[in-house]
């Protein structure tokens, strides 16, 4: 086991489970579904295959959930057996942010590369929000709303929000970080592969990762359409949480709600897959790649 200290890096990674009644800080409120359903503005998905469904026949073929950010892989590296980034500075969202999972994992993620951050000043002044989903019926007869990918919907700082994507917390850390004067960006590696991921971690990078509550199956998805007619999906139990650790049969994994948890590989990656390999990094820009 390698256990890799705080201060051997400045390079920092972030990335992007759940029990379908379960209703915890990070799960969005039951309230919010409740009133889609009762204005029939809603498309059940399901999460294998990945395709939604409506109680309207959409008037194209199945949407495919996706996102078009802008993404860098990162190459495969050797692993040893297991690694864990020891003394990482966990944050719980609550009682500030009930909602407000995504960035409080990167507010961790700010404090373990030395930058000091408040999780609340991050989400009511850098996080990019819209006070509702917009939602409306187009012409072809499908319901279109706001952008989840760029933007968090609703408030964070209350149990009427839902969630947002890789986009939005890197427009809020570039914003901060910038503002800090500080030599660290993000950088988007969505659609890495896990195996990449453990070499970050075993590379002494944590991983922000967008998965479930607690690791557990994610629950019922809704969602709707972007203008650009990309799916937006979003579940109660979606949230964001940083990869810490592995080894042979399982992860370590600093959640916003439960603390440092451990569940099995097998159930991290099939739910890493479902949020569509969503995962970002921070890394020094006067140091290029934290992958050279």
């Amino acid at each position: 086991m390698i256990h890799i200290k705080h201060t051997k890096k400045i390079i920092i990674a972030i990335t992007a489970a759940l029990a379908a009644v379960m209703m915890t800080s990070c799960v969005r409120a039951d309230t919010i579904a409740e009133n889609m359903a009762a204005d029939n503005v809603w498309y059940t998905v399901t999460t294998t295959p990945t395709t939604a469904q409506t109680t309207t026949p959409p008037a194209a073929a199945e949407p495919t959930v996706t996102t078009t950010t802008t993404t860098t892989v990162v190459a495969e590296q050797p692993l040893h057996a297991s690694a864990y980034i020891e003394d990482f500075p966990l944050i719980y969202q609550e009682p500030e942010l009930p909602t407000g999972c995504e960035i409080t994992a990167a507010a961790m993620l700010l404090k373990y590369a030395g930058v000091e951050a408040d999780k609340r000043t991050l989400a009511v002044k850098y996080l990019p929000t819209l006070p509702s989903p917009s939602l409306h019926t187009g012409s072809d007869g499908r319901t279109y709303g706001a952008d989840m990918e760029s933007f968090f919907i609703g408030d964070p700082t209350t149990d009427q929000g839902y969630v947002c994507g890789v986009t939005a917390i890197m427009t809020a850390l570039n914003k901060y970080l910038s503002d800090k004067k500080s030599n660290i960006r993000p950088k988007n590696i969505s659609g890495s592969t896990p195996t990449q991921l453990y070499a970050m971690v075993d590379g002494g990078t944590p991983v922000m990762v967008w998965v479930t509550v607690r690791m557990e199956d994610r629950s019922a998805v809704y969602g709707w359409y972007r203008d650009d007619g990309v799916f937006m999906d979003w579940s109660r139990s979606d949230h964001g949480a940083v990869l810490i650790g592995y080894d042979e049969n399982t992860v370590t994994i600093a959640d916003p709600i439960s603390g440092i948890i451990k569940c099995a590989k097998t159930q991290f990656e099939r739910i890493f897959e479902q949020r569509g390999n969503k995962c970002l990094i921070l890394e020094s820009i006067t140091e290029g790649s934290a992958h050279k």
